[in-house]
């Protein structure tokens, strides 16, 4: 028996992806997850400058909660609660207030003196200032500023103009 030739077939197609078709597949996958990681990196960022200005804030209105609570030194001594602080230099309280009665002013010293160590702790590279005019009725404005760094594990400079937090009231 004779066997037909077919010779009129054509080879069979092999169907899926060439190399590079998956190259630029993968390419765009990677692109996508790129771009998801710099979307979170921003947001873990951005978390947390939200975090230390809420610090700033909190340690701001603490001191200017105990600067009412104080009010006669406050609002009518000499010095009232005037004071700048760098990293690593605090005001010495003379007693600790939490033990023992304190007098007005060893009561504003101590103040301050938690005060700054509550900034040296929460605040990295914090700066701070609280001073104060006369006004014409006899109160005073005070200003308190807080400059700190807001520089985390997730970005390698700091925005200067970021970290800054001025507060002002009348006492």
């Amino acid at each position: 028996m004779m066997r037909k030739k077919y010779s009129n077939l054509k080879p069979h197609k092999m169907g899926g992806f060439t190399i590079l078709e998956a190259m630029i597949g993968a390419l765009v996958i990677a692109f996508g997850f790129l771009n998801y990681a710099y979307i979170a990196n921003k947001s873990v960022k951005s978390a947390h400058d939200n975090a230390l200005r809420s610090r700033a804030i909190l340690l701001t209105s603490d001191i200017l909660e105990k600067m009412r609570a104080n009010y006669a030194v406050a609002a009518k001594s000499a010095q009232g609660y005037t004071a700048e602080h760098q990293k690593g230099t605090r005001l010495q309280a003379t007693s600790d207030c939490d033990q023992r009665p304190c007098s007005e002013d060893e009561l504003r010293d101590w103040d301050l003196y938690r005060w700054h160590s509550a900034l040296d702790a929460e605040l990295l590279d914090a700066k701070s200032r609280i001073s104060f005019k006369n006004l014409p009725d006899g109160s005073r404005e005070y200003t308190i500023t807080l400059d700190y760094s807001p520089r985390s594990p997730f970005t390698a400079t700091a925005d200067p103009h970021q970290g800054k937090f001025v507060m002002t009231t009348v006492l």
